[in-house]
Formats: C-alpha cells, sequence, structure tokens
C-alpha cells in the first residue's frame, strides 16, 4: 500500500508540473441496430485537444484556435464525451 501511495504522489507532483500540451484525437463511432447484430461504422471523427490552463479545449483540426466549448458542442451530433485527454489521469492522481 505503500507502494501506491509513493506513485501516485509521484505522478502528482509530475502533472502539477507540466506544461500545457495538445493532441491529435481520432475516434471511429459505430452502431449496433440489433442487441447482437453486427456493428455499423458511423463516422470517424478528428479532433484537436489540448490542455491549457487547467482545462480541456476542442477544435476541429484546420482550425487556428481552440474552443471554450464542449466536445458534445462542437461535434454536435451523435455520441461524445469529454475529460478523457487528461481528466482522467488528473483525477486518478490528483484526487484527494
Amino acid at each position: 500500500m505503500l507502494k501506491l501511495v509513493r506513485v501516485k504522489q509521484q505522478n502528482a507532483a509530475a502533472l502539477d508540473t507540466a506544461s500545457d500540451f495538445s493532441c491529435l484525437l481520432t475516434c471511429s463511432r459505430f452502431e449496433q441496430a440489433k442487441a447482437m447484430g453486427a456493428l455499423r461504422k458511423l463516422d470517424t471523427l478528428r479532433l484537436d485537444v489540448t490542455w491549457a490552463g487547467g482545462r480541456e479545449m476542442y477544435s476541429w483540426p484546420d482550425q487556428t484556435a481552440f474552443d471554450d466549448a464542449s466536445a458534445a458542442d462542437i461535434v454536435r451530433s451523435g455520441l461524445i464525451g469529454d475529460g478523457q485527454f487528461a481528466g482522467f489521469v488528473r483525477n486518478l492522481f490528483l484526487r484527494r
């Protein structure tokens, strides 16, 4: 148990000092018509995601600036979520 505490502390320190960063997110979305039916690909989303100022921001790859809106506001249709880029890791190690 002591090792886990040490790992969380080390990762928390690293995340607190990490500078802002960004990446390109590619996500394929599928639907399943019946309970056991085959999956059918609907589309593939490509979004730029950045962690800056303590939050995630999104934009389409061809835009020059990030938007304050959520991923769902930018995509506007279909199932999409946000907070998975850096939020998951930060919650795992920084949540007290």
